[in-house]
């Protein structure tokens, strides 16, 4: 145990003093800069910025000032959020890679600079102006020196990072294009891939997003719920750290955002073509990759074409993983509506009382899918999608669409269509699952990950399902502080959960 009296602790300690310290130094810097040069352009008679270059309208230069604030303030604030929320303030061993730092490498020092120049422009003022690029002039100088100690400390790591992303501004094809971030290992990089790939799967398009360290590892392959909800963006951010044990597969399921037009071969929305779809994935990702098997893990709705395929084709996985698993639709949306009603009156809470009153228990008729999104937006307000959210899970699925790299602005479009579009397609079927009866039995490793207060897919339910589901190896894990999506509420202990069970699974050795 360090104490707090050691070297190390010490030397921690300076560093961090030292860190917090710079943006003071930062500021004052600025300050100065900002003085001297509007002291020297007032002595020239050139501090008008709109008097020496007449020639420019000034609605185009206070234009000009606002749009460099609007688009570097944010900027600058993502720079500092994602090094915090990464714990990369100081000296620490984390490259930071991930958010704004994705599309340059120094965010901050560009931000700092362009907000100075912006407010130049907006105010007129040439010293102003004048000192946003003098600071910018100093920060190439800066960043110059930082990353010959960043080379240092992380290694080849840090150099591939170099190579593919650029100092200060993004390459606009890295916005306007769907992409993903690159990789960067620490070890061998042509063993990493980072790639979003559109593949034919059941006679139509559908895309896949694979990334990883070492495509030696292991592949896990992703089944998203809804029907029709993908989740490529958020499951890539929750499971970055997974990156280094496994090949981490994100697939958009026919009708979902990316494979969006696959929705119109309607006589192919249907389950049994999911899992053909499925096993069709899984063979092109195993020659691919030369494996013999993957792990399947399956969310939701994911989570029944997941146990199909896993009973119909075993051969192909060395375990499944039903996250969230379904059981019996019909009775779970009963359960569902019933407990979203007692918590709603309870609470007091009248409006979602006389909201569900309105619509009355499943299962519905007549506008059947207004009805459903009416009880699950009232589910979400009693904590029972999203635990810690009134909202349910829409702020987080909002956040991870809008800055999405996966995503082209088609695609966000598409990804509403397509939920309202696989629902419509498959909803009906899905009601009528009952895996209980027609997957009794796995003969794979299963492991079921439920959220303790999920009451979408009814986590007691899921729990009795386990209880007389039969398999070489079962194992249920709970998460307390859960509802509908543990690993993205509790994305820590899922990721290591995911390493301390499942990679002993899949590599078929014990984890030290």
């Amino acid at each position: 145990m360090v104490t707090n009296g050691s070297p190390s602790l010490r030397k921690s300690n300076k560093e961090d003093v030292k860190f917090l310290l710079a943006p003071i130094g930062v500021a004052v810097g600025i300050a100065v800069f900002i003085y001297v040069s509007t002291r020297i352009t007032a002595a020239l008679r050139i501090s008008q910025l709109h008097q020496w270059i007449s020639f420019v309208p000034v609605s185009i230069l206070v234009g000009l000032g606002v749009m460099l604030l609007v688009i570097f303030l944010p900027v600058f604030i993502s720079g500092i959020y994602f090094l915090k929320r990464r714990g990369a303030f100081g000296q620490s061993e984390r490259l930071v890679v991930n958010g704004v730092y994705q599309y340059a490498r120094n965010p901050m020092y560009v931000g700092i600079s362009m907000m100075i120049c912006g407010t130049g422009l907006l105010i007129l003022n040439t010293g102003v102006l004048i000192a946003g690029i003098a600071w910018f002039v100093l920060s190439s100088i800066q960043c110059k020196r930082e990353e010959h100690e960043l080379e240092n400390r992380f290694g080849d790591q840090y150099r591939s990072y170099k190579n593919q992303v650029p100092m200060f501004f993004p390459k606009a094809r890295s916005i306007l294009q769907a992409g993903t971030p690159g990789i960067y290992p620490s070890g061998n990089a042509e063993k990493s891939v980072a790639l979003l790939e559109r593949i034919r799967i059941g006679e139509g398009d559908q895309w896949i997003l694979e990334r990883s360290e070492n495509i030696d590892n292991p592949i896990i392959l992703y089944l998203h719920g809804g029907p029709g909800t993908s989740q490529m963006t958020s499951n890539r951010r929750n499971t970055q750290h997974l990156e280094k044990y496994f090949t981490a597969v994100n697939w958009d399921q026919r009708g979902a955002a990316k494979s969006y037009k696959a929705i119109k071969e309607v006589g192919r929305m249907s389950i049994n073509q999911f899992v053909e779809d499925t096993r069709e994935l899984t063979r092109y990702l195993l020659k691919k990759f030369r494996k013999e098997q993957l792990v399947l893990v399956g969310h939701s709705w994911g989570s029944v074409i997941g146990a199909m395929t896993a009973a119909r084709y075993q051969e192909l996985y060395c375990c499944y993983v039903g996250i969230e698993q379904a059981v019996n639709m019909e009775h779970g949306e009963a359960v569902s509506y019933q407990w979203t009603l007692e918590q709603a009156k309870e609470r007091d809470d009248s409006k979602v009382v006389r909201a569900l009153k309105k619509i009355g228990p499943p299962p519905y008729d007549g506008d059947w899918q207004r009805k459903t999104i009416t009880e699950r937006s009232c589910l979400a307000r009693m904590g029972g999608e999203f635990h810690s959210s009134k909202n349910g899970a829409l702020g987080y699925v909002l956040r991870n669409l809008i800055f999405s790299r996966e995503y082209s602005l088609i695609d966000r479009v598409n990804f509403f269509r397509g939920i309202l579009g696989s629902m419509k397609y498959l909803w009906p079927e899905l009601l009528k699952a009952d895996l209980a009866k027609s997957v009794p039995e796995l003969k794979v490793p299963a492991f079921f990950m439920e959220g303790r207060f999920d009451y979408e897919c009814p986590s007691n339910l899921a729990a009795e399902y386990f209880a007389q589901m039969k398999a070489p190896s079962k194992e249920l894990i709970w998460f307390e502080k859960s509802a509908h999506m543990p690993n993205a509420e509790e994305r820590d202990l899922f990721n290591l959960l995911m390493v301390e069970k499942i990679l002993p699974t899949a590599t078929n050795q014990n984890f030290d």
